[in-house]
């Protein structure tokens, strides 16, 4: 997990697995920076090779977590399983979805 602040959005990177084993300190960092950070959170999952229905909820959940704080989410994906499994869950129809940082920032201005 890497985290940037580029623009008053908060980036967080993930690669390997968002799943069971690794939500919970996802969704620990996360929230953390819902709330600290001025505009929001952009999630790039580009890097992510597998996506659970664990790691769906901890994206959901800090979702809410923004929206409670009046911040912004948006996540950035690849054309590959996890935009599959985001878009098979409905999740696209609830949080914006990018192809790059740099277009999800727009999303903020």
């Amino acid at each position: 997990m890497r985290v940037i602040e580029l623009e008053g959005a908060t980036i967080i990177s993930l690669s390997g697995n968002l799943d069971i084993e690794t939500s919970g300190k996802f969704k620990e960092l996360a929230l953390k920076w819902c709330k600290k950070s001025q505009k929001g959170i952009v999630l790039d999952l580009r890097e992510v090779d597998y996506i659970d229905s664990i790691g769906l909820g901890s994206i959901i959940s800090v979702f809410n977590r923004c929206v409670s704080h009046k911040k912004k989410m948006a996540i950035v994906v690849g054309e590959d399983e996890v935009k599959r499994s985001i878009h098979m869950a409905k999740l696209d129809k609830l949080i914006d979805l990018y192809e790059s940082v740099s277009n999800a920032l727009e999303f903020f201005d």
